[in-house]
């Protein structure tokens, strides 16, 4: 049931046309309808072989992906399958237990298990071998999906070096055009590159989240690198900040992405004392994609929220609102993102050029709650906003931990 909610988003919404035109397709592959192209094969019954970047180990990532094959399997390209258990060994990526599960799952579409390169968040300048191998002429797959700002960038620089041979969809990055992978919402600067994204995502959040809560001083946590502020969409936070006459209260004093997994306790350790400088001087937290943000961190970030009395919205990861946080975008979100980044992936294999293709996926916001949390710190969330939730928790998963 949608109640006075649904008219309060919609009032916050700020939609973003856009059109893609089409190019000539392969010669066995049908024209696309509606953005829907039905299930076919290579020229001699071989199946689309799809090789997978990722900037370094992170569950949204994961996600992404996941949903994009979901997508694939809604319009009939593959078969769902169970998902592995997360491996036990934090420095092993999950995404390549995943590609392993969905191996000979799929008539018609492969991604290929050893066409997955972890940059591991390396801070090298230039892209490792493995992905100028995957990208140029002989790596064997037909397409290649990006995903995060790291791997995005390397993207960009091997584009402007001819390197790039293959179509590629980046997937997963904050701001795309902030961060110099695309050159604008309708031109992503290359024949071969296409974004995914939704430039109005993280203003309809923070308003929302100021519209329910009515904070005049909000935390923020971040690095003060090009990367950090894209990642905590500082830009939009501050002009929301302008807009609605609130302060943004600051802390850059975290870690970013570290390349050794046995260095995220420390990005963890970093984020708490932050959250802890934070817990007097403001009335809301948002919760923007950080190092030391991870579900082993969240139940102590959170306890400390608790004891402060702060509200809490998670910039990303539906999944951390079951976990206690207050308020976040609901599983509907990576559905809608994850059938719109399948389409565009069919599309491709069809012929259709990658930068022809809408890159902004504007959507209507889909809000999940805790209200176990509410209760926790004392605020009542209107009852508007209980009944056009998507998603509503009375509990939470996390344990009670000491800050």
């Amino acid at each position: 049931m949608k109640s006075l909610v649904g008219l309060l988003l919609i009032s916050i919404l700020i939609l973003a046309g856009c059109t893609g035109s089409k190019t000539e397709t392969l010669a066995n592959a049908p024209v696309a309808t509606e953005d829907v192209v039905k299930p076919f094969k290579k020229e001699g019954g071989q199946v689309f072989r799809i090789g997978v970047i990722q900037s370094g180990n992170y569950f949204a990532y994961n996600d992404v992906l996941i949903s994009i094959r979901d997508g694939l399997v809604d319009l009939g390209w593959a078969e769902k399958v169970p998902l592995p258990d997360k491996p036990a060994d934090p420095e092993s990526p999950f995404i390549r237990d995943i590609l392993k599960a969905w191996s000979g799952n799929s008539a018609f579409v492969e991604f290929v298990p050893e066409a997955f390169v972890d940059l591991n968040w390396t801070e090298d300048v230039e892209a490792p071998a493995a992905m100028k191998a995957l990208l140029g002429d002989a790596s064997g797959v037909d397409l290649v999906i990006s995903l995060g700002t790291g791997a995005g960038k390397f993207v960009k620089k091997l584009v402007v070096a001819g390197q790039v041979k293959v179509p590629v969809m980046v997937e997963s990055v904050s701001d795309p055009i902030g961060s110099g992978i695309i050159v604008s919402a309708t031109d992503s600067g290359s024949p071969l590159v296409s974004a995914s994204f939704d430039p109005d995502v993280y203003d309809r959040q923070i308003r929302l989240f100021h519209r329910v809560v009515g904070f005049k001083r909000l935390g923020l946590i971040y690095t003060d690198t090009d990367t950090g502020r894209a990642y905590a969409a500082l830009d939009k936070v501050q002009q929301a900040a302008k807009d609605l006459g609130f302060q943004v209260i600051p802390n850059t004093e975290v870690l970013e992405d570290p390349p050794d997994p046995k260095d995220i306790p420390k990005a963890e350790e970093a984020y708490l004392a932050a959250v802890r400088s934070l817990g007097t001087k403001v009335d809301a937290i948002y919760l923007a994609i950080q190092a030391g943000l991870t579900s082993n961190s969240l139940a102590r970030v959170l306890a400390l929220a608790e004891q402060y009395k702060i509200p809490t919205f998670i910039m990303e990861g539906p999944d951390f609102v079951k976990m206690g946080t207050m308020l976040g975008e609901s599983n509907t979100v990576q559905i809608i993102e994850g059938l719109y980044s399948a389409k565009k992936l069919t599309r491709i294999l069809s012929g259709v050029a990658p930068n022809t293709l809408p890159q902004v996926n504007a959507h209507m916001p889909h809000i999940a709650l805790n209200l176990a949390e509410a209760r926790r710190i004392g605020f009542d969330i209107p009852v508007d906003v209980v009944l056009g939730a998507d998603d509503v928790f009375a509990s939470t998963i996390t344990s009670e931990v000491a800050p």
